[in-house]
């Protein structure tokens, strides 16, 4: 097809108009539209809906605060919040070792088109997603890093990397030993154990210098730690813990919450930034069980939440995508004078 001939909704690519609705084609009346497209219809018209998508302004979340609008460091803060070290390690002692070999000409060609071949594209759609976007959300907008940084971690114990990583240790003798194999080695190893240690969990995955997965809503929102993936792990503490009723909920499961699990529910009451939990507390008359996503356990600037729900720590977790909290009536004797029965 020509590029005249497609309808795209972006405003990048369908004009100021463009909309899903509302399809467009900014350059059917140019010498553009003649020009005959080189890739799949489907393949052009999704990037037209992601270009769409990044186009729209959205409140974003990064490090307790929320934005309306994105931050260029988002990414690279996701990266580091959501890459085990070791695997992050590996990658920058293997691009050390690749650029030392280039420098004394032990690289062949070929290896260095191969990772300019990884390297380069990543690099472009890393920024690209950072730059450009009008919201930040998904650490998975940015999945293609991850090759280039696995094949420069593998390169570790190339050829290249056994000749440059020697190194003499005393306590060995006077020969220089290579530490290229066995380093990589433990590197996997340990890779592989941050990854495990969340297991099933691995969506909620945070490494060890954010605070490891229980700190994770404190840092990120949106499926970087809960996009539904445990819903069935709150059904099985549901059916586990009968007696643990009323049962309030909010886990933010595309507007759904008990009608999932068959059972009576109510939402949290939503309060203004710096409310006190007591306020809640006052105003019911027996033991509740709240079950809440992490994601709503900051306010929205402006607007009323359950962010007070920061000052009781929760009483069980589920996964760690989900709090459980137990709030009991304030006695009569500690409600504040305006809540009290004259």
């Amino acid at each position: 097809m020509r590029f005249g001939e497609h309808q795209f909704c972006s405003h990048a690519l369908g004009g100021p108009h463009a909309s899903p609705f509302s399809l467009d084609n900014r350059f059917k009346d140019t010498w553009l539209a003649q020009v005959p497209v080189p890739v799949p219809r489907n393949y052009l018209l999704g990037i037209d809906y992601l270009k769409y998508e990044v186009e729209q302004k959205k409140w974003s979340f990064l490090n307790g605060e929320w934005k309306f609008g994105s931050w260029p460091h988002y990414y690279i803060m996701t990266t580091l919040y959501k890459t085990p070290e070791p695997t992050m390690l590996g990658a920058l002692i293997g691009l050390g070792v690749l650029i030392a070999g280039i420098r004394r000409r032990m690289v062949k060609p070929e290896v260095i088109s191969m990772f300019l071949f990884l390297i380069i594209p990543a690099a472009v759609c890393f920024a690209s997603v950072s730059l450009q976007g009008g919201f930040n959300h998904h650490h998975r907008y940015v999945l293609m890093i991850y090759p280039p940084m696995f094949a420069l971690a593998a390169y570790i114990a190339s050829p290249v990397g056994v000749k440059l990583l020697r190194f003499r240790l005393p306590l060995l003798g006077p020969k220089k030993r290579s530490f290229a194999v066995p380093l990589a080695a433990a590197l996997v190893t340990l890779s592989a154990a941050s990854s495990l240690r969340v297991h099933p969990y691995y969506t909620s995955y945070f490494n060890t210098i954010s605070g490891g997965p229980e700190n994770g809503w404190r840092l990120l929102g949106f499926s970087n730690i809960d996009w539904g993936q445990d819903i069935l792990e709150v059904d099985k503490w549901l059916r586990d813990n009968p007696d643990k009723r009323p049962v309030v909920m909010d886990i933010d499961y595309f507007g759904m919450n008990g009608n999932l699990f068959d059972i009576e529910t109510s939402d949290p009451p939503k309060l203004p930034k710096g409310a006190s939990i007591n306020d809640v507390r006052s105003s019911i008359t027996e033991t509740q069980w709240w079950i809440i996503s992490v994601k709503k356990l900051y306010n929205l600037p402006g607007h009323p939440g359950i962010e007070y729900l920061q000052q009781i720590e929760p009483v069980e977790k589920i996964a760690y995508a989900y709090h459980v909290y137990r709030i009991d009536p304030l006695p009569k004797a500690h409600a504040s004078p305006e809540h009290r029965t004259p």
